[in-house]
């Protein structure tokens, strides 16, 4: 009932179908972020409609020609979404707890990890304590096969920082992983 309410914003017909084509794909997607944060069902779902909601409302500007970019997109609306539900649950819980969530939420790489699998892997953790502008781009580089150049014009950047964060990124996560190789056969 509430997907036809958020087509029902839209006048176009083929913005419509990009609507229809973008919620049924990212859905489920959506739902396991806002899920794996927010530790409730009703909740998560909350979240999801309501990223959705600004999606239809913004939908002219929505890009589906990059995946990587527009997956990145729905998360962070997902993401704001659900870090906007922790506050309002703060009324029924600690504040100590929502300050957890919003940390977890923030520190959540999509493309590093998803919310449905382990994230305890040597290499993930690697991943994962970098300064983020070199996870960022090492990120973008690797598991979405972006060029520096695509990484550039993403992330605003001049294409020569982009490559010395990659460059810069490489050679600290090559440490990290000597060091935890090091420390793993001792």
């Amino acid at each position: 009932m509430m997907f036809l309410a958020m087509l029902a914003t839209i006048d176009d017909p083929q913005m419509q179908d990009k609507f229809y084509e973008i919620y049924n794909k990212y859905h489920g997607f959506a739902l396991r972020v806002a899920t794996y944060f927010l530790k409730d069902k009703t909740y998560a779902e909350e979240a999801v409609q309501d990223a959705f909601f600004y999606i239809s409302r913004n939908i002219d500007d929505v890009i589906v020609d990059n995946e990587p970019m527009l997956k990145s997109y729905i998360y962070r609306i997902t993401q704001s979404e659900t870090i906007r539900i922790a506050k309002i649950r703060q009324k029924h819980m600690n504040s100590a707890d929502v300050t957890i969530y919003e940390e977890q939420i923030e520190s959540l790489n999509p493309f590093e990890t998803t919310p449905d699998k382990e994230d305890d892997s040597v290499a993930v953790s690697a991943i994962q304590s970098l300064p983020d502008i070199y996870r960022i781009a090492l990120t973008l580089h690797f598991l979405h096969s972006m060029s520096a150049r695509q990484i550039a014009k993403h992330l605003g950047e001049s294409l020569n920082t982009v490559k010395s964060r990659l460059k810069r990124g490489k050679l600290i996560l090559a440490r990290k992983l000597e060091k935890a190789s090091n420390t793993h056969e001792d």
